[in-house]
C-alpha cells in the first residue's frame, strides 16, 4: 500500500491558468492527526484496522464524487484545512500568469516546476479555511463555489472561475456528519478534499502519490473502473 513520506514536506499545485495556487504543508508522521472518517464504514476489515493518518490519498467511487469531480476515477487528498494555504489572484489583477487551459500542444506537456514562482506572486498565501469558502478573503478573487441543493451550508465544491479547474470539496465537520465521521481530537473541524489532478506534475509523478485506498468500490463502483484502478491485488479496496 503506497504511503506518504514520513518526514515533513510540502505538496504544491494549482489550476491551469495559475490564478489559484496552493501549498499543502504535511508535517512529520508523528504530528499527523488520525483520520476523522469512520474507516470501518468505507474500507474492509483488513484495511480498517490500520493507522490511517491525514493527509490520506484515496479514490472514492461514490456517485457524488464521480460526478462532482467530472471523472470516473475521483482521486483526492483528504486533509485538515489548517495544513493548506491558498493564493488566489483578484479578478482585477494584472499579474502575468500561465495560460495553458484553452488548447495548443504546450497545454499537454507536464509542468514539473510550476511552483517555482509561488514566492513571487502578488496574492499572498492565506489559510484555506479563509479562501476556500465564501467570504471576504475569496469574494474578489477567481475562487468560485457550488452548493448542491441538498448540501450542508458549510460544504462547497471549489473551482477556478477563470479556467474552470475543480479543486475539490471544502467542508466543516458538523453534527449531521457524525454518522460517518468522528470529531477530530485536535480541535480542528474544517477539511478539504483536494483533487490530486491539480498537484504539480513533478510531485504527482512520485510513487507515494498513488492512492492508498479505494472507498465504496464494491458498493457503488463502476465495475470496469474498479478493475482498472485495482491496486496490489485486493489491497485497499472496499
Amino acid at each position: 500500500m503506497p504511503s506518504l513520506p514520513d518526514h515533513a514536506f510540502t505538496i504544491t499545485g494549482g489550476c491551469n491558468c495559475s490564478a489559484i495556487r496552493y501549498k499543502l504543508s504535511v508535517p512529520a508522521l508523528a504530528d499527523r492527526p488520525p483520520t476523522h472518517m469512520k474507516i470501518h464504514l468505507f474500507l474492509p476489515p483488513e484495511q480498517a484496522h490500520k493507522d490511517w493518518r491525514l493527509p490520506t490519498v484515496a479514490v472514492c467511487h461514490c456517485a457524488s464524487c464521480r460526478r462532482g469531480f467530472g471523472s470516473v476515477v475521483p482521486a483526492m487528498m483528504q486533509c485538515p484545512a489548517y495544513m493548506l494555504s491558498v493564493s488566489a489572484l483578484p479578478v482585477e489583477s494584472t499579474e502575468k500568469t500561465e495560460d495553458v487551459g484553452t488548447g495548443g500542444f504546450s497545454a499537454l506537456t507536464p509542468r514539473k516546476s510550476a511552483g517555482d514562482l509561488d514566492d513571487q506572486r502578488q496574492a499572498e498565501f492565506r489559510p484555506a479555511a479563509e479562501v476556500f469558502k465564501p467570504g471576504p478573503q475569496s469574494g474578489n478573487t477567481w475562487v468560485r463555489f457550488y452548493h448542491a441543493s441538498g448540501c450542508l451550508p458549510d460544504a462547497a465544491r471549489v473551482f477556478c472561475g477563470r479556467c474552470g479547474v475543480h479543486f475539490g470539496k471544502a467542508y466543516r465537520i458538523t453534527e449531521e456528519l457524525l454518522r460517518f465521521m468522528d470529531k477530530p481530537a485536535g480541535g480542528w473541524d474544517e477539511v478539504v478534499n483536494v483533487n490530486i489532478a491539480t498537484v504539480d506534475d513533478g510531485l504527482l509523478e512520485q510513487e507515494w502519490m498513488e492512492p492508498a485506498a479505494q472507498a465504496f468500490g464494491s458498493l457503488w463502483g463502476v465495475p470496469w473502473v474498479v478493475k482498472t484502478v485495482k491496486m496490489g491485488g485486493d489491497e485497499g479496496q472496499a
